[in-house]
């Protein structure tokens, strides 16, 4: 009966927690304990609770979030089956906040304002949002570095035709983007992404389908070189997207470039952006593994299950451990 009557289970939390000063969800974890020490919501399964995947049983985990949030007369029934507008607005008021930047901070997103708090509706809405690619660079020219790109995922504007992608990287002559559709096939997916103007080679990227929160996507992506003194030959390369909060995408977009293969050169432009990573040689080393592989069968390449799940469950940790956002880092520039 849970299952039926709850609305926005992952945001609700999401919007709890920055409203209280949480940064991570132990910190959140801690406020419930705070509340009632023998309280059913517990580490492990608040992880199943945020990712959407199920929802808690006990009645006790609802009565102590209302006891947590202090709002007066509100009911478990409200807090419950209440519509994700109404939540952060009564939030907002009673903790007298602004209801935009409340959903800023808790990474629920917005294109229309608060009035529209959920725009990115349905079964497959976790995977919109924006992410830092790396690949790997296909022209002679920039063979030692990986391209950092953004890819932004969003829905259609008519939403019966689903989810849509734009994928953008800065070469040396400028800004180039190509869109398109989002393809959803069992556990891949995959995008089928143009440029504009004439004579124009598409880009495709195979991808692992992730489930929730979507904190990463892996697969392979061809197209052809861009810049290439044998004209545009095609190429195919892997690469990782890893989400990052919306507030950062101008920043990111921003600062779109070839990375020297440094010492850690995925882990260190994640920092940059501001986001906490902790264990930062670990990430770097599991990218390192996605990115370049070991020796496969001749015309034969394809990412590891083993792999894609070790970084995925990382970057994974990274994303629920900060709620969707990370603090300011101070290095960060």
């Amino acid at each position: 009966m849970v299952d039926l009557l709850v609305r926005g289970f992952p945001e609700k939390l999401r919007l709890t927690a920055a409203v209280l000063g949480c940064t991570s969800q132990k910190d959140l974890c801690a406020a419930f304990r705070r509340v009632n020490p023998n309280t059913d919501f517990d580490l492990e399964r608040s992880y199943k609770w945020m990712q959407g995947r199920s929802l808690p049983r006990s009645a006790r985990v609802y009565e102590d979030w209302l006891a947590l949030l202090g709002m007066g007369e509100a009911s478990v029934s409200w807090l419950m089956s209440s519509p994700i507008d109404q939540f952060v607005e009564a939030l907002a008021l009673f903790h007298k906040v602004e209801a935009s930047a409340l959903l800023r901070q808790a990474g629920v997103s917005s294109t229309a304002g608060a009035a529209e708090v959920m725009p990115h509706t349905g079964p497959n809405s976790y995977l919109c949002g924006v992410y830092a690619c790396y690949s790997h660079a296909q022209s002679p020219y920039f063979y030692d570095h990986l391209v950092r790109a953004t890819l932004v995922i969003e829905p259609a504007p008519r939403r019966s035709e689903g989810l849509v992608a734009t994928y953008s990287q800065r070469l040396p002559m400028g800004r180039v983007h190509a869109s398109g559709t989002v393809g959803l096939y069992g556990a891949a997916l995959s995008l089928e992404l143009r440029a504009p103007g004439p004579n124009v080679a598409p880009v495709f990227c195979s991808l692992f389908r992730p489930s929730p929160p979507g904190s990463v996507l892996v697969g392979v992506m061809c197209g052809t070189a861009a810049i290439n003194p044998a004209g545009q030959p095609p190429y195919t390369t892997r690469i990782i997207m890893v989400r990052i909060d919306e507030a950062l995408s101008e920043r990111v977009e921003a600062s779109n470039r070839y990375l020297d293969r440094d010492e850690r050169p995925i882990s260190s432009d994640l920092e940059g952006l501001g986001i906490v990573l902790p264990d930062p040689v670990g990430l770097e080393a599991l990218a390192h593994r996605v990115l370049n592989p070991s020796r496969q069968r001749s015309g034969f390449d394809q990412v590891a299950v083993t792999d894609y799940t070790a970084l995925a469950m990382a970057c994974d940790q990274i994303w629920l451990n900060g709620l969707g956002t990370w603090p300011p880092n101070p290095q960060a520039k």
